[in-house]
Parts: C-alpha cells; sequence; structure tokens
C-alpha cells in the first residue's frame, strides 16, 4: 500500500474539516486506523504528526461546541478546578498539541499518566510517544519528558 498517499489523503479530509466539514475528522481517523502497526512503524513520524492533527480538531470542535469561540480559558478554569479530570487535560492537550504547543500538551498528558494512566487505554502515554516522534530522539523536550514518563511508569 501506498502509506505516503494514505497519510495525504488523511492531510486533505483534515483540511476539509477544517472548512467546515467536521465529518472529514472522522474520515481523517478512519484512514488512519486503517494503517497497521507494522505499517505505522514505517511512517511513525508523520503518522504521529497527522494523528495528534486529527484528534487536536476533534477535540477544539468538541470544546467550541461547548463554550464557543477559543475555549482554551474555559477549559483553563475547568483544569483549575478539578485538576485530576483527565477529560479536560486530555481535550487541552489535543488542542495545544495541534496547535504546536508540544511543551504544553506534554505537560498536560504527563499528568493525566500520574493520576489516571489507564484513561483511555493509556492513551496518554500512547499520545507523549507520539509527540516524541514528532520533535524526534534529540530534542530536549522529547528527553525532559521521556525520563518523566519513565519516573511515573517504573
Amino acid at each position: 500500500r501506498n502509506l505516503e498517499a494514505m497519510i495525504g489523503l488523511a492531510e486533505v479530509a483534515i483540511g476539509e474539516g477544517l472548512d467546515g466539514e467536521e465529518a472529514k475528522f472522522s474520515e481523517a481517523l478512519g484512514i488512519l486506523e486503517s494503517i497497521t502497526d507494522a505499517e505505522e512503524a514505517l511512517i511513525e513520524q508523520d503518522y504521529a504528526r497527522v494523528w495528534l492533527l486529527v484528534e487536536g480538531y476533534r477535540q477544539l470542535s468538541a470544546a467550541r461546541k461547548r463554550w464557543g469561540g477559543d475555549p482554551r480559558a474555559s477549559l483553563n478554569k475547568e483544569i483549575e478546578s478539578s485538576p485530576r479530570d483527565p477529560e479536560f487535560r486530555w481535550m487541552m492537550a489535543m488542542i495545544e498539541g495541534a496547535a504546536g504547543e508540544k511543551e504544553r500538551a506534554l505537560q498536560h498528558l504527563l499528568e493525566i499518566v500520574k493520576f489516571n494512566r489507564g484513561f483511555r487505554d493509556d492513551g496518554a502515554r500512547v499520545a507523549m510517544v507520539r509527540i516524541f516522534k514528532i520533535l524526534g530522539d534529540d530534542d530536549p523536550l522529547t528527553h525532559r519528558y521521556r525520563q518523566e514518563l519513565g519516573r511515573w511508569l517504573y
């Protein structure tokens, strides 16, 4: 299979989702989910990047429906009032990650790992590993947060 083409199709669907066709986010996610683990390993950085965009925009869309506009201030208030609630932290992490704020995303994901590792079937850990793949092994954020993650896992 042409994995680069599949990633390209997912990116097109994301663009169409941003143009108001929210069902396209699910289409993009479906494309990613059709890629096997073995295939993902061949394109891991691109897969991780597109996955973060899809999940980030899906969470942004859900947050906008709930709070309108830019929901980050509302999400921050929810996180302050319920710091161990993983759902609000997940939303914020995905939104920040898709917006390019990888360190903020990693901070929220690490908090989820600390207090509710089983959330979304270990989703916070998986998301952190995907962000590490986007950043690359030599990035200081990868080093720092990989150590922090290891501290909480073992």
